[in-house]
């Protein structure tokens, strides 16, 4: 595709949704329609589309791969979230041992929540490492707030 072909295309959303907005049935022609998004997608910028994109300060550094998106991970990432407002963490941004006492109590009962709602859902593993860090993260509040 040649760069002066690229340029000519134009780019049309179809609103192929069966009910407004209203919650009304809509008939053929209506969903036919491009949608308002569609038409004021090119308001401001002269009908063109700035192509190149914009830069992103992470850019060029390596980084290493996202973990897998799985049950445990995110488990981990909230009771690393309740460590860090226990203090027992650095805060990645600021650097410094920082606690919030009950914003960590609040991480510690959404992990509890989950585990309620889980409950019979979850692999014999799951079960275990919810239970070990909820009982961890809850001894290490406690002796927190004892001190204070």
């Amino acid at each position: 595709m040649s760069p002066e072909t690229k340029e000519k295309e134009e780019f049309i959303i179809k609103d192929k949704r069966s009910f407004s907005s209203s919650g009304e049935r809509r008939n053929k022609e209506e969903k036919e329609r491009p949608s308002p998004a569609a038409k004021n997608a090119n308001i401001g910028d002269g009908g063109k589309r700035d192509e190149k994109p914009k830069e992103n300060k992470g850019e060029g550094r390596s980084r290493a791969p996202l973990p897998e998106a799985n049950f445990s991970n995110f488990i981990f990432s909230l009771s690393t979230s309740a460590l860090v407002h226990l203090g027992a963490i650095h805060n990645p941004v600021s650097k410094k041992s920082e606690e919030n006492l009950p914003l960590a109590k609040h991480t510690i009962d959404t992990i509890n929540m989950i585990k309620r709602v889980t409950k019979g859902n979850l692999s014999q593993d799951e079960e275990t490492l919810l239970e070990k860090i909820i009982y961890d993260l809850q001894m290490y509040y406690v002796s927190k707030t004892k001190r204070s």
